[in-house]
């Protein structure tokens, strides 16, 4: 299973919008389900799916001119001699982003046995919004409507009951013979107070392996993911593939805000105030023991990757025969000056 999300950070109203494309493979039975948890209720909407289209070819690379002048000595009497005098300079580095510490959670207060909050049908999603303050209750609930159950599943549950979150359940039909399908698109909004993925997994021995995931964040100000317990390591290995000021490519992007507002169904002010863009890839084969993972703001504000230099070169030839002329007249005019008696200083 692979996956694709996009974020959108408003911080002055502290709102997530979410959207999630996950790849199932290896599909059985009637119909497919996913659970997403969230600190408060979602508001559930559809998303378009050429969204992430636009997104992959926003990070193609982009290329500056830099104008280079080449002086080269070269000969009237060996036209083969050529020699340069300048080379082009190195390219620079990439700077990737630091870990920080991550925001305390917030808890609620608890709501007895499980209570259904929203029961949404979007598009080909039926979706339905619970809170529960007994994973025992949760997981008996969710199975009898047909999702997984486990006790591995019932403590992965506990989690989000003990901080008093919700989880969204959403189900979609299988095609006749499709082995491989990717979810429908769907856009959640809620109230959060620092934007999140939600990373954590059961910790079952039919986990998938060998996904990929990729994070288009959009907030304010550059983005790095706090440290958290992911395995044996406080580092999230999410790595930064893409990070730069959208505000700053006003040609490049001047109809991105309206045009990638549009497919998710958002306000052209809310793509504007989250204009810059930070693209994750991790590739590890298992989540399991891992915390989500949250963003904060970062100091660290280098463009991520380098931009691709091209050297457009103008060459100046200088035969050597000027220069030794040029030599032998400047000597025969000092030495001149001074069988004269005039000195030249």
């Amino acid at each position: 299973m692979d996956e694709a999300t996009v974020i959108v950070w408003d911080k002055k109203s502290h709102t997530e919008h979410f959207i999630r494309r996950a790849t199932f493979d290896n599909i059985k039975g009637r119909s497919v389900g996913f659970i997403v948890p969230t600190p408060t209720v979602p508001q559930l909407a559809e998303a378009n799916e050429d969204v992430f289209l636009d997104l992959d070819r926003m990070m193609e690379p982009e290329t500056e001119t830099q104008n280079l002048r080449d002086i080269s000595l070269n000969s009237w009497l060996f036209p083969s001699w050529n020699f340069s005098l300048f080379q082009e300079p190195e390219p620079m580095p990439n700077v990737a982003a630091t870990a920080g510490a991550p925001p305390a959670d917030a808890a609620e207060a608890p709501m007895p046995d499980v209570e259904v909050l929203q029961h949404q049908q979007i598009g080909d999603l039926d979706a339905i919004t619970v809170r529960a303050t007994d994973a025992k209750a949760l997981n008996r609930w969710l199975a009898k409507h047909d999702y997984s159950s486990s006790p591995e599943f019932e403590k992965w549950l506990d989690v989000y009951v003990q901080k008093g979150w919700v989880v969204t359940a959403f189900k979609f039909a299988r095609p006749r013979n499709a082995s491989e399908l990717s979810s429908p698109l769907i856009r959640m909004s809620f109230t959060t107070d620092q934007p999140f993925y939600p990373y954590r997994e059961p910790q079952s021995k039919n986990a998938p392996d060998g996904r990929e995931l990729r994070i288009y964040l959009f907030a304010n100000e550059r983005m790095q993911a706090a440290s958290g317990q992911f395995g044996q390591n406080k580092n999230w290995p999410g790595e930064v593939e893409w990070s730069d000021d959208l505000q700053k490519h006003s040609t490049r992007l001047k109809n991105f805000d309206p045009s990638l507002a549009k497919q998710l169904g958002l306000p052209e002010a809310t793509m504007q105030q989250a204009h810059w863009m930070t693209v994750f890839d991790d590739y590890s084969s298992s989540r399991r023991g891992s915390d989500d993972v949250t963003f904060i703001p970062t100091t660290n504000e280098s463009k991520v990757p380098n931009p691709i230099v091209e050297y457009k070169r103008t060459e100046t030839k200088v035969p050597v025969e000027a220069v030794l002329l040029l030599v032998v007249i400047v000597g025969v005019f000092i030495k001149t000056r001074h069988r004269n008696g005039k000195s030249t200083f």
